[in-house]
């Protein structure tokens, strides 16, 4: 393939990939320009600043110090882009996808210049590709939030997110993302076997990852199949997987609203969850199935089109 132009981006189908490196790249170029003249003035200015502000020698450690960090901060947003190509492998993006804000872009970078811990970078790393891959898919309160997260609370978040059950309409969208707390009360520690007490969840929200009210409750009845009246079927997806709800044994079937009560993720909550791989959890799946059993449901795997098998 030729060498793509990024003032043309996109003309083609394109890996995503040479995309990811075209748009960092064009971002990067003034920023670049901008560390080449700090340089030349930090020399220029030593010796007529030296008398007035400080004396050569702390102006030349001035300098050697403020590369420094430059440094560091570029490698760190080298090694993000670096995981944002990695992830993505071979994946392409169609001929019409249009570039990203390149605000939201500089925003991305800027802020993976001062990560280095290597599973913060992945995370930083997968936003920027979902970003190039899907415009507008992160807003600017998002990466605010990701700004704050360590690795305790990415942890913590990856966690949330295997556990959590999602409410998708159609592809790639959620309207709903929640755990839900198996009959107990999330605030009073239900979930706490799980990894998520009520002191971990408050973490999570007070980082903007989880609404505060941690036993809201949530219709599952579009979910339910076969399709109930007045509700537009959907499955919902928990660990990879996507299921509907059916009635359990022969006894008549429950009645709806379904209401199911657990913690919810914020929008910005669900903006990042796109980026992380959720890791089975046999023993909470085994628990959701007898919770709703306990609701005379059972769940099933869902086929294309929303019927289950």
């Amino acid at each position: 393939m030729e060498a793509l132009d990024p003032t043309k981006l996109p003309t083609e189908v394109v890996k995503l990939s040479h995309k990811i490196i075209d748009i960092t790249r064009s971002v990067f170029s003034p920023t670049l320009a901008q560390r080449e003249a700090r340089a030349k003035i930090i020399a220029a200015q030593a010796d007529a600043e030296a008398g007035h502000i400080r004396t050569e020698g702390e102006l030349e450690d001035l300098g050697r110090r403020w590369l420094m960090e430059e440094q560091m901060r570029q490698q760190c947003q080298d090694e993000v882009i670096a995981k944002a190509v990695t992830g993505v492998q071979d994946e392409q993006i169609g001929a019409d996808t249009p570039d990203p804000d390149a605000d939201v872009v500089r925003l991305l970078l800027d802020g993976a210049g001062y990560v280095s811990q290597e599973e913060l970078q992945v995370t930083w790393g997968r936003t920027l590709a979902g970003e190039i891959r899907t415009p507008g898919s992160v807003s600017r309160r998002t990466i605010s939030i990701l700004k704050t997260m360590d690795e305790h609370i990415a942890v913590a978040f990856a966690r949330f997110c295997s556990l959590a059950c999602y409410m998708t309409p159609v592809r790639d969208e959620i309207i709903d993302a929640r755990v839900l707390s198996l009959g107990g009360q999330a605030g009073d520690n239900a979930l706490s076997p799980h990894g998520l007490s009520y002191e971990v969840l408050t973490t999570l929200s007070e980082h903007g990852l989880v609404v505060h009210d941690f036993d809201a409750w949530r219709d599952y009845g579009p979910c339910f199949w076969p399709p109930l009246p007045g509700y537009n079927t959907f499955p919902f997806r928990h660990q990879g997987e996507s299921f509907v709800l059916r009635p359990a044994g022969t006894e008549a079937s429950p009645t709806p609203p379904f209401k199911f009560h657990g913690p919810m993720m914020t929008l910005a909550g669900v903006e990042l969850s796109r980026v992380v791989d959720p890791v089975p959890v046999p023993v909470y799946l085994d628990q959701l199935r007898s919770f709703f059993r306990s609701k005379k449901l059972k769940i099933t795997r869902a086929k294309a089109g929303g019927t289950s098998s």
